[in-house]
């Protein structure tokens, strides 16, 4: 089973209002990152939510393929919520792509390009590349699993990649949503304008 993990507990200090509720056309952020991993064949999501936070409509029913996870300690950090959706694997899951939902403009064709390359042979953890520069999410093999689940803070995996040295393999993509993540109003208004004119 392909497994997403979407973090969607942070605090938005920046933004100054819940990012996850910031409208992407007719949709949410969060509806928008939900679908783009579900378009780019991930079998289940789960989605890292704050205590407060509620799951969009859409996505709500016991058939949607779509769990919420709750986070009481996302003041600690990226780890906490990573830790938090990591918690209890199904027992069938192969790999586990980890996104952030604050990022709409990746596309499904990364986010299936990575899994494709997680499933080779040897290889237990990609991440995109757009013009040179390492971008988000990145696709897990479970075996990396126990490791991510002891990351602390806020600093998320990066160092975990560089000690799997070349099981980590780096995945050019075509798309520099990978690389922009949204945490001011103006990346926001940014974001939007990109949008508008995809």
């Amino acid at each position: 089973m392909r497994l997403g993990v979407l973090l969607a507990a942070g605090e938005s200090k920046r933004m100054g209002t819940s990012k996850i509720d910031l409208r992407w056309g007719a949709q949410s952020l969060l509806e928008r990152s939900i679908e783009t991993l579900l378009d780019a064949g991930v079998d289940h999501v789960r989605v890292v939510l704050p205590v407060v936070a509620t799951l969009p409509e859409a996505f709500a029913s016991a058939s949607a393929p779509v769990e919420i996870v709750r986070n009481p300690s996302r003041a600690e950090g990226i780890a906490s919520s990573i830790r938090a959706g990591l918690a209890s694997l199904p027992p069938d899951t192969d790999n586990v792509v980890i996104a952030l939902a604050d990022m709409p403009l990746v596309t499904s064709d990364s986010i299936r390009a990575l899994i494709t390359a997680c499933e080779a042979p040897g290889v237990r953890a990609a991440y995109p590349v757009h013009d040179g520069v390492r971008g988000n999410p990145v696709a897990w093999d479970r075996s990396v699993t126990p490791e991510l689940k002891r990351l602390k803070g806020d600093r998320g995996a990066r160092d975990l990649l560089a000690r799997l040295g070349e099981a980590a393999v780096a995945v050019a993509v075509d798309d520099p949503g990978v690389r922009f993540d949204i945490d001011t109003p103006e990346d926001y208004r940014r974001a939007r304008r990109a949008l508008s004119k995809s």
